[in-house]
């Protein structure tokens, strides 16, 4: 059975006559990884400081573990909405020793929480030092040092080179593996597809779409077909049942099929009204084309 780690019911959120957040509702179950997707502005944040604490919603509400309050279970939950202000002359460990000070931590695996994120050969280094890449990692690593059952991230990979992010990115997935339910905000359809399971697109404060990532973003293939008599091609198609639609492009003809139904039956359609193709081409969708057409 499943364990409902966050309900969010219908979550709003206005700055003056600016709705960041408009009735929001989402439900997050454990051991996922959900990725909170739109573009800047579209109330990602806002969800996840209001869900923290750290802003108040104008109306809505959400209850975290199964209805219990934010206060009863903060220890629970590791969040990093932006970077943490480390000491610039004190080394990893004793920057992770102070947070966890601070939490109030007793026994905290320091050393085990730096292998863990990759830094364990840096453990003496001063903060100072680190690449943007690394002090990302330390950031991660204060969020764990509790041993959280939940880990919220704003855009986690914001402003990191192309190494950078992918560390980040095999940091978060191996979270994920070690069970840990994850909440990700980002505008980054690439970082959403290879981190999530799951997905929220959020545009302009309201959603959009939302579940399995590759239900919600797999979109139609469309199929690009040619026959030699391009008109005749033309005309049966519009008898064929399975079609959503089709326009002639240059030399061919670009279809899109109804849901569920096969380049192979479109093919053997055609086939029966008397029209063998000289042409069958069947083009993916991008998950980043798709993404666009839903917040257009």
């Amino acid at each position: 059975m499943e364990q409902t780690i966050l309900q969010i019911n219908s979550l709003s959120k206005n700055y003056g006559s600016v709705k960041a957040l408009s009735d929001f509702s989402c439900k997050i179950e454990a051991g996922k990884t959900y990725g909170i997707l739109g573009p800047n502005g579209s109330g990602k944040t806002t969800t996840l400081g209001i869900v923290l604490g750290v802003i108040n919603a104008s109306e809505g509400n959400y209850s975290w573990f199964g209805g219990s309050t934010l206060n009863k279970n903060k220890h629970r939950i590791g969040a990093l909405l932006e970077t943490p202000n480390f000491y610039p002359y004190l080394s990893a460990y004793k920057n992770l020793d102070v947070v966890a000070a601070i939490k109030q931590i007793t026994n905290p695996k320091i050393d085990e929480v730096l292998d863990f994120v990759g830094l364990e050969k840096w453990k003496n280094a001063a903060f100072k030092s680190f690449s943007l890449g690394m002090k990302q990692r330390l950031a991660i690593a204060s969020t764990l040092i509790a041993d959280p059952e939940v880990l919220i991230l704003d855009e986690p990979t914001n402003g990191l080179d192309p190494e950078g992010i992918a560390d980040v990115r095999k940091l978060i997935t191996a979270i994920g593996q070690k069970g840990k339910t994850i909440i990700l905000a980002s505008h980054l359809i690439d970082e959403v597809e290879k981190v999530c399971t799951d997905v929220i697109i959020l545009k302009s404060g309201k959603t959009i779409e939302s579940g399995s990532i590759y239900e919600v973003l797999k979109g139609d293939d469309t199929i690009e077909i040619a026959a030699d008599d391009l008109n005749s091609l033309s005309n049966i198609l519009k008898s064929i049942s399975i079609i959503k639609s089709f326009k002639k492009v240059n030399d061919k003809i670009s279809v899109s099929l109804n849901k569920g139904n096969t380049a192979a039956e479109l093919n053997k359609a055609i086939f029966e009204k008397g029209i063998v193709l000289s042409h069958l081409f069947v083009k993916k969708k991008k998950l980043e084309e798709q993404f666009l057409e839903l917040i257009k």
